[in-house]
């Protein structure tokens, strides 16, 4: 095409991540990490050890998360990344995962890398302040939006599905998906673990 003089659209850019859709392909998108979960460590069901870290990332347009698996985890534990960082994600796939939740998902082709420091991407303190405060205020279900937020309402469905979840090798914990509706909207709300095994009575 390009010899031939044809301009075709570039699949490949940068996205906002506002525009990262659960079916997006190829997602490209640079972002500031504002959360990093603790280092979980796992057994794999062939036997072999594993490890996985969460890591949250803004351009100030919306927030999306995802998982580094085993050696990738060394960017963390290395210092090579971490709070504050600008990282690009290129090449990677998206979903919904089970929290509801933005989730990419590193390919064999995908790749991640430290960015240098920019005025035009919100800062660290304006990120975490907006997508993970650390106290969070009432708001009506109508004005939720991504990020922290309470809420009161009740309960006006649950959603019949596997209420008891395996992990393996020895873990099981109870996971409860509903809609809470409190006049002003609705919204789809999991609960996992304690917290599920509370509303589940």
């Amino acid at each position: 095409a390009k010899e031939l003089g044809i301009e075709m659209e570039n699949s490949y850019g940068m996205m906002k991540v506002k525009d990262v859709t659960p079916s997006s392909k190829r997602v490209n998108v640079v972002g500031r990490i504002f959360k990093i979960s603790p280092t979980r460590e796992f057994v794999k069901s062939n036997g072999v050890k594993g490890k996985v870290v969460n890591i949250s990332i803004s351009d100030g347009t919306g927030y999306i998360r995802f998982p580094l698996w085993d050696d990738q985890v060394n960017l963390v534990q290395e210092g090579l990344i971490g709070l504050g960082s600008i990282v690009q994600v290129s090449n990677a796939m998206s979903r919904e995962n089970t929290f509801g939740e933005l989730e990419l998902v590193l390919g064999k082709f995908s790749n991640i890398k430290n960015m240098e420091d920019s005025d035009a991407m919100p800062s660290y303190e304006t990120l975490a302040e907006r997508y993970s405060p650390s106290t969070t205020k009432r708001t009506p279900i109508r004005d939720v939006v991504a990020g922290n937020a309470e809420i009161s309402g009740t309960v006006v469905q649950i959603f019949k599905s596997n209420f008891v979840f395996e992990n393996p090798p020895d873990e099981s914990y109870v996971v409860v998906s509903c809609v809470i509706d409190d006049g002003t909207g609705n919204i789809r709300s999991v609960f996992f673990r304690e917290l599920a095994e509370e509303v589940a009575g």
